[in-house]
Parts: C-alpha cells; structure tokens; sequence
C-alpha cells in the first residue's frame, strides 16, 4: 500500500508538467497572434448588433448577413488602405527620382528647389 501514494504522485507531476508544456505551447503560438486577435473580437463585439439586425432583415439568413458584413467590411477599410498604400508607394518613388537628378546635377541645382529664405544661408554654408 506505500506504493500506491508514490504511484499518484510521479502520475500527478508528469500530469502536471504536460499541462504545463501545453500551456506554454499555447501561448508560444498565441503571443505572435494577440495583436489580430484582439481587433478581431473588438471588430466582432462592436458589429454584432448589426450582424443581429440584418439576419432579422434577411429572415434569419446568417451566414449571407455575415457575409455582406465582411464584404462591407473589407471594403470600407482595405479599399482605402490599399489606395493610401500606392499614394505613398508613388510619392517615394518622385522622391527618389528626385533626389538622383539632384545628385547628378549638383547642389546647385538642389539649391534652386529650396525657398528664398532658406537658399541663402545653405549656399553661404556650402561655400
């Protein structure tokens, strides 16, 4: 009978240690996640009374009021981020070309592009 406590208790830490390695696996795939996870369930929490109203409208359809929620969805946010994404995409693009044609004109014509009252003391420090 005095083996029966030693018995329990190896096969309680060996429990325990395995829920404890799956914990930490847990969080070694949730920690990188928390971020998206967290707008997702403030996007799910904030939307779901709309989600209640438009599956009343639709008799009850669900999955379509899901639906046309994510396609609303994707286009009120990603449609124009995508759109600022090339704005900025471009605008760095003219401001590279620019900066090549003004180091291979020199900085005079950098100079000229840079207003009157600030052309004058940069040109009295280049000299």
């Amino acid at each position: 009978m005095d083996k029966v406590p030693e018995v329990r208790s190896s096969r309680s830490i060996f429990e325990l240690t395995l829920v404890y390695g799956s914990l930490a696996l847990l969080l070694a795939v949730v920690f990188p996640l928390w971020k998206p996870l967290l707008v997702g369930a403030v996007l799910a929490a904030t939307l779901a009374p709309w989600h209640d109203r438009l599956s009343a409208r639709l008799r009850g359809y669900r999955g379509l009021a899901a639906g046309l929620l994510l396609v609303g969805l994707v286009l009120l946010v990603l449609a124009p981020l995508g759109w600022l994404i090339s704005v900025a995409v471009r605008e760095t693009l003219a401001g590279i070309d620019f900066v090549r044609e003004a180091v291979r004109n020199g900085p005079d014509a950098l100079l000229g592009h840079l207003p009157g009252w600030m052309a004058g003391p940069v040109k009295s420090a280049l000299e």
